[in-house]
């Protein structure tokens, strides 16, 4: 799970890995966050959103709740 836009950015470089965008954006209605999918060569399946979930200023609980049931809907697609 990778929590932020560097962090996805980092994750692609160093593992050669593509991340595809995985519908529209999770939104509060002030704030949104992407999230991304992809698979390692080693099969391991990756999965990550837009935002630092810890540091991003304006991030509610609604946002984190409604990023958890779209990752938990991921996770069990994967």
């Amino acid at each position: 799970m990778l929590n932020g836009r560097r962090v996805l950015e980092e994750c692609q470089q160093a593992f050669n890995v593509r991340l595809m965008l995985q519908g529209q954006p999770v939104s509060d209605g002030r704030v949104s966050s992407s999230l991304y999918f992809g698979t390692l060569t080693s099969g391991i399946k990756v999965i990550g959103w837009s935002m630092n979930l810890q540091s991003s200023h304006g991030i509610s609980n609604v946002l984190r709740g409604r990023l958890r049931e779209r990752v938990a809907d991921l996770v069990a697609d994967a």
